[in-house]
């Protein structure tokens, strides 16, 4: 017989007749079930025998032997059968189980019984239903409303938990990855992008000049115009303010110059109509406003004007100390806490001074000796010569002299500047520029005629070759001392050639005129004013010349002298003497002797003019050159080639052919940093040539100093500015426009006309990437860059930008 038990368990035994008179006891092993009474029914339907059919038992006879029991199968059931009413001996009693141990698990102890059935349970049992030992029992607690509490180490409740603390992992990883990615978007596009820490506006007339600068825990002091301010960046509160020019004194001598204007005026001797008394007091405010120089160390603050330094108390603005300084000063030299300044006839005597700005002392070196003509008159300055400031405000005189013949001058349309323009304007502006730079052309012929039958061939004065030249003599400071360096020409010779192609035989304007023409009738009608100026010839100097280089007083080292052919110039280096001239350069070590010589491709730019080293400053901003000495290295770029020579040997290391180089940097990792331009050659053998379509545009190039191999290239708005560690910024700007500064109605309506703006841009240093570009469409009158900090000065507002780096 085969029977299956609530629990789910089945089982099957033999069966016999006389289980139908002698009753049988069956107990289900798996949940301790007493089903008894359905065996019997089922043992009585098996042989036919009614339920309630009573059956007489045999006597219990001693020695025998009961009934066999039924084996239920599979494993050895847990039946217990018996004779009804007689005990059976105890060879005939069935193996009694031990209870302490599981059934299911026999090396499991039992710890819990069922709530419902109350069987015995060992833990790997109670892992599966809990409190319960079967679906069953789980069913009648739910049928009968029994609580059964939650086991904590069911497989179900564990694995809900460990799901439950996977789910929670899964959403704290969710939390911080949309976390880490807003933060990184919030960097990306707005914590690394400028925006403004600190501004003051000024509601009064707006300036036309301005200086600022960083100093103190937090502080900016800035010259606005006339005015010197302190404030507080972090409470944006004004900590003192004063005023620098004396209106007053500037009215009354601006009365006086009137009135003298006004009598030369009636007596015929100025042909200009005066200025108004107002325009003539803002021209004389602004000129002396123009002289402010603001110096800041520490805080130390220090203001040049009227040929003083003054100091101004850095707690009150007070002034506390003033210093003269003489003529030079405006062309001194930032060192540090020290600036250098020469000053002196150019020709037999100069002195260098330096003034300290922290203790407010100045020591000035004087060599030479004045020239005879020095004392009798004042002497023209030559090529070398500073020119100093002789006078803190312009008089109305000058100024409304040198405005009349500039705005004469400005009438005048520059060739180069309308084809600049035109490069930038919109396709509507280059359809309409043949127009109206035909107009600009006839206007340009009328007033040379004038100007040929004005001009008195008189007065024109003929150049004496060959004529005799003293000395020009020049003192050099350096970080050693001075280096003093003198030339005298011994033959003048200059060769002029033509800088532009030959016109075409055939002119644009002959055939029909189309949309598509209209660049090369610009360009042809550009050229011819280009020609009929003038400008169309480029002079070279070949002049010979003496030159002389003395180390300090000449006492320990012997001179050098030599002869070459173009203007002469000294670069003093770290562990050499540079000298160009020409295309010649000649390098002489630290006992004045030569150490090797070479010859340019191209004249060296600016060489001849002033080599006085560049300050710190300006270093920063236009980077250095054209002649740099950096470890064993010497760099020197000229108008078309950059090259890199061993400085111990002359050896040239590499050349990187390069028009427009205007300045070199170096990186902490020695990398190297080139400003340069788009141009090619042609644009050297053809400078005077105007080519609309031809656009020049600034590129910085990153070098591998050691071979000059190009690590990447980028073409930028403007010239690589600043270079600090990981900060590498580009700015370009247009100035404001002077109230005076007149307007081409006909470029303006053309969109030609250059407008103020500002742009800053920022690249990475790895792959010359563009990081991000800060753009205003107003024009600085100052601006200064520290790392991640960016100060502008505007003509109604002071700005300082921050941004976060790391």
């Amino acid at each position: 017989m085969k029977i299956q038990c609530d629990c789910g368990a089945k089982y099957a035994f033999d069966v016999a007749p006389e289980m139908v008179r002698g009753p049988v006891k069956f107990v289900c092993p798996g949940c301790g079930l007493d089903s008894s009474e359905r065996v019997n029914e089922l043992i009585r339907q098996q042989f036919s025998q009614p339920a309630g059919t009573a059956t007489s038992a045999p006597p219990a006879v001693a020695g025998a032997q009961a009934p066999t029991a039924p084996v239920p199968i599979p494993s050895p059931p847990r039946v217990r059968l018996s004779q009804g009413g007689h005990a059976a001996s105890a060879a005939e009693t069935p193996d009694v189980k031990d209870t302490r141990f599981c059934s299911k698990h026999p090396q499991q102890r039992t710890t819990s019984k069922c709530r419902v059935c109350e069987k015995p349970m060992c833990p790997k049992c109670m892992e599966l239903f809990g409190y319960v030992c079967s679906p069953h029992c789980q069913e009648k607690a739910e049928l009968q409303g029994i609580e059964i509490p939650v086991y904590a180490g069911r497989k179900s409740v564990v694995e809900r938990k460990q799901w439950g603390k996977i789910g929670l992992v899964v959403k704290l990883v969710a939390v911080l990855v949309v976390a880490l990615v807003g933060v990184w978007f919030w960097y990306a596009w707005f914590g690394t992008r400028p925006h403004v820490a600190f501004a003051v506006r000024f509601a009064n007339e707006p300036a036309m000049s301005g200086m600022s600068a960083l100093c103190g825990p937090g502080q900016i002091v800035f010259v606005h115009g006339n005015r010197l301010a302190r404030y507080d960046l972090k409470t944006k509160q004004e900590v003192w303010s004063r005023e620098l020019v004396d209106k007053k004194k500037i009215a009354d001598e601006a009365a006086r110059e009137l009135k003298e204007r006004q009598t030369a005026a009636q007596r015929g001797e100025d042909l200009f109509k005066p200025p108004q008394l107002e325009e003539l007091i803002r021209d004389m405010t602004r000129a002396a406003e123009r002289e402010l120089e603001l110096h800041v160390q520490a805080q130390n603050i220090w203001v040049a004007a009227d040929g003083k330094l003054v100091r101004y108390d850095w707690n009150s603005g007070e002034p506390r100390q003033a210093v003269a300084v003489g003529d030079g000063f405006s062309r001194g030299r930032t060192h540090g806490d020290e600036i250098e300044w020469r000053s002196g006839d150019g020709e037999g005597q100069m002195a260098v001074t330096r003034f300290n700005l922290t203790s407010g002392q100045a020591r000035t070196n004087i060599i030479g000796e004045p020239s005879r003509s020095a004392g009798a008159q004042t002497a023209v300055p030559g090529p070398n010569a500073v020119a100093g400031k002789t006078n803190t405000t312009m008089t109305a005189k000058s100024s409304a002299a040198a405005k009349k013949s500039g705005a004469a001058k400005s009438k005048r349309p520059d060739p180069q500047k309308l084809a600049a323009q035109l490069a930038d304007a919109p396709y509507a502006a280059k359809v309409a520029a043949p127009a109206t730079i035909a107009t600009a052309l006839n206007q340009e012929r009328t007033m040379g005629e004038i100007r040929s039958q004005d001009e008195d061939p008189a007065s024109r004065s003929p150049a004496k070759a060959g004529a005799d030249f003293e000395a020009h003599f020049t003192l050099i400071p350096t970080r050693d001392g001075f280096v003093q360096f003198s030339h005298r020409l011994i033959e003048e010779k200059f060769i002029s050639h033509s800088a532009m192609k030959t016109p075409p035989k055939k002119s644009a304007l002959d055939g029909n005129l189309s949309v598509t023409a209209t660049t090369d009738v610009a360009n042809e009608l550009l050229n011819e004013m280009q020609r009929n100026a003038g400008n169309d010839q480029v002079v070279e100097n070949v002049s010979r010349y003496a030159v002389r280089v003395r180390i300090g007083d000449g006492k320990n080292v012997a001179d050098w002298s030599g002869e070459v052919v173009g203007p002469p110039a000294l670069y003093p280096l770290a562990s050499v003497n540079a000298i160009v001239a020409g295309k010649t350069l000649i390098v002489l070590d630290q006992s004045n002797k030569p150490k090797w010589q070479s010859t340019l491709n191209y004249p060296v730019p600016g060489g001849g003019d002033d080599s006085f080293v560049a300050d710190d400053e300006a270093a920063a901003h236009r980077g250095l050159g054209p002649v740099v000495e950096r470890s064993d290295t010497l760099y020197i770029f000229d108008q078309g080639v950059l090259s890199a020579f061993e400085v111990a040997t002359g050896n040239a290391r590499w050349r990187l052919p390069s028009v427009g180089i205007s300045g070199i940097y170096f990186d902490d990792a020695g990398m190297l940093y080139v400003n340069t331009t788009t141009a090619s050659p042609d644009n050297i053998k053809y400078s005077k040539q105007i080519d609309v379509s031809d656009r020049i545009n600034a590129v910085v190039l990153k070098l591998e100093p050691k071979t000059g191999k190009e690590l990447w290239k980028q073409t930028l708005s403007g010239n690589l500015s600043y270079l600090s560690g990981q900060y590498l910024y580009s700015v370009a700007y247009t100035g404001p426009r002077d109230d005076d500064d007149e307007i081409n109605s006909d470029m303006a309506a053309l969109g030609m006309e250059t407008k103020p703006y500002l742009r800053i841009r920022r690249i990475n240093p790895k792959n010359g990437q563009l990081m991000w570009e800060y753009f205003q469409p107003r024009g600085p009158l100052d601006v200064k860059i520290d790392r991640n900090t960016i100060q502008l000065v505007f003509q109604r507002e002071v700005q300082v930008l921050k941004y976060l780096s790391f």
